[in-house]
């Protein structure tokens, strides 16, 4: 008997035909193959499985009881190859949609590694590039198009740009362990009193220190400018001066007694984040996965700090406007 696996799928579905229609010139015809050609494959068939399949009558063929069994499994193999052919033309060659996304310095340190080694598997098609910058910097690369999406402090006007609050988180003063700081909260005057590292007026800090200086009639003065949340940092413990920054930004040297973190009051200093697209350009329901992603890294971020954070609003509320059946399905898939 010759061995079954010179069996081929031409040779079983060529079978199956004959078998439905009864007649090899019928199925010669619907085939469009020659007759005698179509008799060669079946009998290739019967040589391979060493049975007789068919057998003539005046008004056609029949299957055997053994030809019969091997019309019902060719059937349940063409079945499955049809169904391995239509998976495979569905499915997707596309390479995963990039998206950038820009983050000032506090919020690349509490989301930004988690959103690379997740990423994978939260937001399958999709690949998420960060870019992180200062505040004015990646507002403009929204602005131009350079940038999806944006979150970044302050941001509340921004030209041509949707701005959504999505976190407030406290602004403090930061410190090398062994200053001089009072307990509790640490008035403005007294901040400003101190000798300051600060950014050059690109980062929300500034902004909100100028702001609430202000209204006091004072004007911040820093003892050294840098626009680097890292160069601030070493400065603070090298050179024994004071920084403005956020819990999120010190949360680990502050645990590990690297730096000490004082709150400001009277008044209280706190800067917003806001998640920020260009008008004509909104995210889209299909995007809604990728935006559900970030809220889910914000939200375990703001769980698991002591730092007063408060999450404002959730980024579907930002999604282009769409009919609810399709939003609906979008957050469910």
């Amino acid at each position: 008997m010759t061995c079954a696996r010179w069996v081929t799928l031409k040779q079983l579905r060529y079978f199956a035909r004959i078998v439905e229609l009864g007649s090899i010139s019928r199925a010669s015809q619907d085939l469009n193959i020659a007759q005698t050609a179509l008799g060669l494959q079946v009998r290739a068939l019967e040589e391979s499985l060493g049975a007789r399949l068919m057998l003539r009558h005046p008004k056609g063929v029949r299957a055997t009881e053994k030809g019969q069994f091997v019309y019902d499994r060719s059937i349940e193999i063409l079945r499955g190859v049809d169904d391995l052919n239509e998976h495979l033309q569905n499915w997707s060659d596309e390479k995963p949609r990039d998206i950038w996304l820009g983050l000032d310095p506090s919020l690349i340190g509490a989301i930004g590694t988690q959103a690379l080694v997740k990423q994978d598997s939260c937001i399958p098609g999709f690949h998420l590039h960060l870019l992180e910058g200062s505040r004015n910097d990646l507002i403009e690369d929204v602005q131009s198009g350079t940038l999806d999406w944006a979150i970044v402090h302050e941001a509340s006007n921004v030209v041509a740009c949707r701005a959504v609050p999505i976190l407030r988180q406290p602004v403090q003063l930061v410190c090398r362990p062994g200053t001089a700081v009072p307990h509790g909260p640490v008035s403005l005057r007294e901040v400003l009193a101190r000798d300051l590292v600060l950014d050059s007026g690109r980062q929300a800090n500034s902004v909100v220190l100028a702001t609430a200086a202000e209204t006091l009639g004072l004007k911040p003065e820093a003892k050294y400018e840098v626009d680097s949340v890292s160069t601030i940092k070493q400065m603070i413990l090298s050179e024994g001066v004071c920084g403005l920054l956020s819990h999120m930004v010190v949360r680990d040297e502050v645990e590990r007694g690297e730096l000490e973190a004082h709150q400001i009051g009277e008044p209280p200093l706190e800067i917003t984040a806001y998640f920020v697209c260009r008008l004509q350009a909104s995210p889209s329901a299909q995007e809604l996965p990728v935006l559900q992603f970030i809220d889910q890294l914000l939200d375990e971020f703001v769980a698991e700090s002591s730092g007063n954070e408060v999450r404002l609003g959730h980024l579907a509320s930002v999604v282009h406007p769409q009919s609810e059946q399709a939003l609906s399905a979008m957050a469910l898939a």
